[in-house]
């Protein structure tokens, strides 16, 4: 069936990628462009399209080389914390706040959305002369400290993934050694928990970087101090600074589940 003819159904583009995304949120539920095609009437080029756009955003994945998709990881994390009480930004909210006010430099926590990182809450340092956040909204995955700790801790496939995508597009030697240096970057920061970032997104800017992970171990989201070079040449000295703003949001994230399994549990000891 072509698009045209799902239109005449009255079947929106919008619509179908919202049914795709809902069979794949039943525990469990696995399936493919021929499957899902058949199971909703769809051609298989929309399909196809249907699929890469929750893919792109990181809804769905796919799993092994079958060609199958599921419900991602990230997304499903995502989901559980926001019902078990308290989603990562919230929870990051006034720590970001007291953070940078601590610090006096421009702290941010960011998610990732698909293959992208977008800022999901922020504080703007107080000085005159500081970080502004318009830079960094929103960026690549492979750009800056806070993007490449993303990146660090993806699924081994989904990083390889999008590295070979990066790799594919590099057309000169300097971008293709760039490329074999991003892939040693990822493992440094992988194993040290940190990143730093020096005039990546913008000139005359420094960042550190540290993850914030779920009570399941997946990652929540990269607290980040961002500070002018002519201030600070280094960060390094604001490191345990940020490694313990983001325990305290790590917290907190646990602090919601153990509080919401307390109250099911004294609910349980009252009932008859």
């Amino acid at each position: 069936m072509s698009e045209a003819s799902e239109n005449r159904l009255g079947f929106s583009s919008v619509e179908r990628v919202l049914d795709i995304l809902l069979m794949f949120a039943a525990p469990g539920a696995t399936g493919n462009a021929q499957s899902i095609a058949e199971a909703f009437g769809t051609s298989r080029s929309s399909t196809y399209r249907y699929l890469q756009v929750l893919r792109s955003r990181g809804l769905i994945e796919e799993v092994g080389s079958s060609g199958d998709y599921r419900i991602s990881a990230g997304f499903a994390h995502m989901v559980s914390a926001t019902v078990e009480g308290i989603s990562p930004t919230a929870a990051a909210e006034p720590v970001v706040a007291q953070l940078a006010r601590t610090v006096g430099e421009t702290t941010l926590f960011t998610v990732r959305v698909g293959d992208r990182v977008q800022c999901a809450t922020y504080t703007e340092s107080p000085k005159a002369i500081r970080v502004g956040i318009d830079p960094v909204r929103e960026t690549p995955i492979h750009i800056g400290s806070s993007a490449k700790t993303h990146f660090a801790f993806l699924p081994e496939r989904e990083r390889r993934r999008i590295l070979s995508a990066i790799e594919g597009a590099a057309r000169t030697k300097d971008e293709r050694r760039i490329c074999a240096e991003l892939a040693k970057q990822l493992e440094g920061i992988h194993a040290s928990k940190v990143a730093r970032s020096c005039g990546e997104i913008e000139d005359g800017v420094i960042s550190l970087s540290v993850p914030v992970f779920l009570p399941s171990g997946a990652l929540a989201g990269v607290l980040t101090i961002a500070a002018p070079t002519f201030r600070m040449k280094s960060l390094d000295g604001l490191l345990s600074k940020l490694q313990e703003a983001a325990r305290e949001i790590e917290l907190t994230l646990a602090g919601s589940r153990n509080a919401r399994a307390e109250a099911v549990r004294l609910i349980n000891e009252r009932a008859p």
